[in-house]
């Protein structure tokens, strides 16, 4: 049964009055959502709500602030395995690691926040919530996205304005019962679906959003910057990645092997948090490679659909440069070998399941080659710990993680290089939730 969904504006499931859009299963084709686009009317309603809301003479309390976030880890806990198995549906994604990636690192985020209002601020600063916060996602894991801005947003006393992904507009309807149920102040929290040109363009230009927190690509994240730099906006955005897994010598564990393939074949290599690139030294890459062929052909393929047409036109040109398809047959991921240095596929954000595979001869080029990017989201270490402490200092990665990948307890890296810009704090007291006055 086709969906079919609306926006939350003002409290309120409201239909949009703009182009009927839809959304077929990425794994069948079959229907699966339609919903009419939200216009640039109903972000002004969004805001009109926003500033009454905003401009109430009590504010809004901390005690009221805890006891929303307090009701929202009730909700979450009640509705996580519907609301993981719905989104994963959508994009594509086991639900298991739905549940324990989005939803789960929801309710650690919650406890933090929930805590942190429990404590006194014993700095020298008056905190004053920043006012309207647009916050625009990408499809993956899109839930956990929003939250990690929702939630510390909400415990300094913002309101929000949420664009969601027409990639995965499941998640505007989880937002939306969430929000039903938990009963946000009016004003306090909105949810649109709508097209990134029209809807995200204009909260990032409308003078009555003072911070926008955006997770995307790279030519997107440019735009917002270059558009809203006249006005001083607050940002928090975060972009493309190209990243690195570096398996050193010594790497025997069957359980870490296990989670070190879940790392580049979940979300088949289009996910933030997917690994682009597999790193090892020469004299360990034979049993490297002889245990990915071993290994591969027993996985069950991937969910998510990539885009055929991009890998077959890549998968061209890495033959052209001369590298090696390590499984030629397979029809849905592709480790190669050979790839010169100097090639795009080794450097570029590919969003289809192309990993090249890199050697060297000496444990410190590892690090080298591993930032042969101009991105530096995340790297993931496997080996022996106290190795991969000495390379995690010269790797140019915002994030390094140590034999595990995507913990619940994880919060996203704050990348480096084209990876991220703008205020990286995530507190709720930090500078970009909060305006910060000195206090003498």
């Amino acid at each position: 049964m086709t969906l079919t969904l609306t926006q939350m504006i003002n409290g309120q499931s409201v239909e949009a009055q703009g182009a009927l859009q839809s959304f077929n299963n990425p794994v069948d084709g079959v229907p699966l959502a339609q919903w009419k686009s939200a216009e640039e009317m109903d972000v002004i309603r969004c805001l009109q709500s926003s500033k009454k809301f905003l401009n109430l003479p009590a504010g809004w309390p901390k005690e009221e602030r805890q006891a929303l976030l307090e009701r929202m880890k009730t909700s979450i806990l009640k509705n996580a395995q519907l609301w993981s198995t719905q989104e994963a549906l959508f994009q594509g994604l086991p639900q298991n690691f739905v549940n324990e990636s989005s939803f789960q690192h929801a309710l650690h985020l919650l406890d933090k926040n929930i805590e942190a209002l429990k404590t006194p601020s014993v700095d020298s600063y008056l905190n004053s919530p920043t006012g309207v916060i647009a916050i625009i996602t990408s499809w993956n894991l899109s839930f956990r996205l929003v939250m990690e801005s929702l939630i510390p947003a909400w415990a300094a006393g913002n309101s929000v304005i949420i664009k969601i992904s027409s990639k995965s507009p499941i998640t505007a309807e989880i937002l939306k019962t969430l929000f039903l149920e938990i009963d946000p102040p009016l004003g306090a929290g909105h949810v649109l679906l709508g097209q990134g040109s029209k809807v995200g363009a204009f909260l990032a230009t409308h003078p009555g959003v003072r911070a926008l927190s955006f997770v995307g690509k790279t030519m997107t994240a440019q735009a917002l910057i270059k558009s809203t730099a006249v006005q001083f906006k607050k940002l928090k955005i975060r972009s493309s990645t190209k990243n690195a897994a570096l398996i050193l010598p010594g790497f025997e564990s069957d359980e870490l092997w296990t989670r070190m393939l879940e790392s580049f074949l979940i979300g088949h290599g289009q996910m933030g948090w997917s690994m682009s690139r597999l790193l090892t030294t020469e004299a360990e890459a034979p049993k490297i490679i002889e245990r990915l062929k071993q290994s591969l052909p027993k996985i069950k393929p991937a969910i998510t659909t990539p885009n055929q047409t991009l890998k077959n036109e890549l998968l061209i040109k890495a033959q052209a440069e001369h590298a090696k398809l390590l499984m030629p047959e397979s029809q849905s991921y592709q480790f190669v070998l050979d790839l010169p240095n100097c090639s795009d596929l080794q450097q570029d954000e590919l969003t289809v399941p192309i990993f090249p595979i890199v050697t060297v001869k000496y444990l410190h080029e590892l690090a080298r080659w591993a930032n042969n990017t101009s991105y530096g989201n995340l790297a993931v270490l496997w080996g022996d710990e106290s190795k991969a402490r000495k390379l995690a200092e010269k790797l140019e990665f915002g994030g390094v993680w140590l034999n595990h990948w995507m913990k619940p307890q994880d919060e996203s890296p704050w990348g480096l290089k084209q990876s991220a810009f703008g205020i990286s704090e995530n507190q709720a007291e930090g500078p970009f939730y909060s305006d910060k006055k000195l206090t003498l």
